[in-house]
């Protein structure tokens, strides 16, 4: 999982990749949307 503050238009995670997740921002709901990442 990679956690960016702001959406800079480039990751350090792959995006072709499956196994990773890409989230800009970080909120309260950020916590479920990890768990359900790791959970499917």
């Amino acid at each position: 999982m990679v956690a960016a503050m702001t959406a800079a238009g480039y990751s350090i995670g792959d995006p072709r990749d499956t196994g990773v997740l890409n989230v800009a921002g970080v909120d309260a709901s950020l916590p479920l949307v990890v768990n359900g990442f790791v959970r499917s």
